[in-house]
């Protein structure tokens, strides 16, 4: 999904792992991420990435003011985040294909408590959004 955001323009804020110990595997990048320069990696230490990151002063630096929300532990980190993001006033998207957990169930209950109180859709209609959206800004 990083490589379709920076074809449409958007900038692309990554994160690293996190709860793990600096120097290890657990604490490096998936190794399918797409990472390029000019694209933020952000060591998250906390459940929210907005604790104790740069997250925020970026996304308020480069006038973002939508975040699409993907990533691992639904009922932990994910929530955490789409929390955050939400009580920081950030129109919030969660890329429902690629959010997971270590359990189904909970991974179920915490997407069915937020499938009516955020925009939830999967990776190819976010890419096809930004796709029509970058063909009606050419034309």
């Amino acid at each position: 999904m990083a490589g379709a955001a920076r074809e449409a323009g958007l900038k692309s804020l990554e994160q690293e792992r996190f709860y793990t110990v600096e120097g290890t595997w657990g604490a490096e990048l998936y190794e399918k991420m797409e990472v390029e320069d000019g694209d933020h990696v952000i060591k998250k230490l906390r459940g929210s990435a907005f604790v104790r990151t740069p997250l925020e002063d970026l996304l308020k630096k480069n006038a973002i003011e939508t975040v699409i929300i993907a990533g691992q532990v639904t009922e932990g980190c994910v929530e955490s985040t789409i929390r955050a993001a939400r009580d920081a006033d950030y129109f919030t998207v969660l890329a429902k294909d690629v959010i997971g957990s270590t359990s189904k169930e909970r991974h179920d209950r915490t997407m069915s408590a937020w499938l009516n109180r955020t925009y939830c859709p999967d990776t190819k209609e976010i890419i096809e959004a930004w796709s029509r959206a970058k063909a009606s800004s050419a034309g």
